[in-house]
């Protein structure tokens, strides 16, 4: 589950990136996706290692509240919304509120990991804050540019 929602936060960066001209935005949507791709692998070696699993495979109270998450717009969004962004601005917007959402998620299986889990919880949500940053900014720069004279 966890690696799911990292991998598809992936596809979402890489296939946003591609829709757009400009190489700035390009590339930094590719960074995101490269740091997606590199939480999924973090997932995937605590499954390795022999983790409980119960952040991937999860009972009682855990599967009750990932499942009311999945339900909500993380992962439906992600499946549902990608394919009507038409516009940069779209794109950006989508992003933020799905860091938001990721973000919220990992913060609740907090509450159910291991300690070994919960090490790996605490990289991840550092990083997504730090996607939730990047995400921002370009989109406060693509606001502050679309707002000048020249821009198309």
């Amino acid at each position: 589950m966890a690696v799911e929602l990292e991998s598809r936060a992936e596809q979402f960066y890489l296939s946003t990136a591609k829709m757009f001209s400009r190489r700035p935005l390009q590339q930094a949507l590719e960074a995101i996706a490269r740091q997606e791709r590199a939480h999924a692998r973090m997932y995937e070696q605590l499954l390795a290692e022999g983790s409980e699993e119960r952040l991937d495979m999860p009972s009682g109270d855990t599967a009750l509240y990932v499942r009311a998450m999945l339900d909500s717009e993380i992962l439906r969004g992600l499946r549902e919304r990608h394919g009507r962004i038409g516009s940069e601005l779209d794109a950006l917007r989508f992003a933020v509120g799905m860091e938001k959402d990721t973000m919220l998620f990992y913060y609740g299986l907090r509450d159910f990991a291991s300690p070994r889990e919960l090490e790996v919880l605490e990289t991840i949500i550092g990083q997504e804050k730090k996607h939730l940053i990047q995400v921002s900014e370009l989109l406060s720069d693509l606001i502050e540019r679309s707002k000048r004279p020249d821009w198309g």
